[in-house]
């Protein structure tokens, strides 16, 4: 097995694009779908080491480029050349991975401010319990 295997991947966004059809656009959304397919087959693992790159965790960089292909399905999204369209998925992709670090930074640090020591001693008390005020310049 490599490095971000597809496998179920291709068909969740082929049924996502199944979903938002009607009847009237099914050929037009399957060609859509179909270069989309060849896109992501080709690109997948590529795409998926450069998000990796960032987040430095497989199943989140898998998650990322997956969203990413979602999402492009969803909006069926038109492209003036294949560079336009890789430029569109990097650029998204580098975008993505920022967004997650800056949420698990906030997180990070909201969960260790909930752990602070509630008194010059070091004793934790649970942030619901603690008596702690805040007043500016006050530590």
């Amino acid at each position: 097995s490599g490095f971000c295997e597809s496998s179920g991947i291709l068909y969740l966004c082929i049924k996502v694009a199944q979903q938002i059809t009607n009847d009237e656009s099914m050929s037009m959304e399957k060609t859509y779908a179909y270069e989309v397919e060849k896109i992501f087959t080709s690109w997948y693992s590529s795409l998926c080491y450069f998000a990796f790159r960032y987040v430095q965790d497989d199943e989140t960089a898998r998650g990322i480029v997956q969203e990413v292909f979602v999402r492009l399905m969803e909006k069926r999204q038109a492209f003036q050349s294949e560079q336009h369209l890789k430029n569109f998925l990097y650029l998204t992709i580098k975008n993505d991975c920022l967004n997650h670090l800056r949420n698990r930074l906030s997180r990070e640090h909201y969960l260790s401010y909930l752990r602070m020591p509630d008194d010059r001693n070091g004793n934790f008390q649970p942030a619901e319990k603690s008596n702690r005020k805040i007043t500016p310049g006050m530590p």
